[in-house]
């Protein structure tokens, strides 16, 4: 149980980077395609 516990936390630690990196990568793409179809 200790062990769960501790992945528990790290999870919850760790989700605000998890999200935060899903984001950048989002704007990024959506950078690109926005850029892609404005060309056209």
């Amino acid at each position: 149980m200790d062990s769960l516990r501790e992945g528990g936390l790290v999870l919850s630690a760790a989700s605000p980077v998890v999200v935060r990196m899903i984001n950048d990568s989002a704007a990024v793409v959506g950078e690109a395609v926005y850029e892609i179809l404005g060309t056209k």
